[in-house]
């Protein structure tokens, strides 16, 4: 899916991504009543934007939890509970077709010449985190808005929205 140039820039911009995201200030933690596990400790805000940094980096590194059925925790790893099964469904019952997510979800087409790939820091809100991500595919900007949510005390993707407003879930569900 990627070159191995390719692959290593997005790398290297990976690890650079996350080490200065860990060096930046951050917001206070989120109140322990904005878990979802009530007996989970609060999670640091930064953790959010670091979810989604490792998510692209394992994704290309081939290790992505999209499309494979072999090993459940890969998603569960990444996703909150309910956005996880859906992924995890549409992977099995598509039994190696194409399913419901027929584009990579992490840049939204089909076809991917990624460059400047940014992951910006956790925007806090109720309890909640976001996080944008911006590149150019193709050398067309491009834009994914990531919500996460505390679930046993890690930070977890509750949705992917698209530039056109659609969202990762709502392609899921309505499949």
């Amino acid at each position: 899916m990627y070159s191995s140039r390719m692959r290593t820039a997005l790398m290297a911009f990976l690890a650079v991504s996350l080490l200065l995201g860990c060096t930046a200030e951050r917001p206070a933690a989120p109140p322990a009543s904005a878990s979802t596990n009530d007996d989970a400790p609060p999670v640091a805000p930064a953790g959010a934007e670091t979810v989604v940094v490792d998510l692209y980096r394992v994704h290309a590194a081939d290790r992505s939890p999209f499309f494979q059925t072999e090993h459940r925790d890969r998603v569960d790893h990444y996703f909150e509970p309910g956005l996880a099964e859906l992924i995890w469904k549409d992977a099995v019952t598509s039994k190696g077709e194409v399913g419901a997510i027929d584009f990579d979800p992490l840049y939204d087409a089909q076809d991917v010449e990624i460059t400047n790939l940014a992951v910006q820091p956790a925007q806090l809100t109720g309890g909640n985190a976001r996080v944008v991500v911006t590149f150019e595919n193709h050398g067309t900007k491009e834009q994914l808005t990531y919500s996460l949510a505390p679930a046993g005390g890690a930070w977890k993707i509750a949705d992917v929205t698209y530039r056109d407003g659609r969202t990762l879930r709502g392609i899921l569900t309505s499949a």
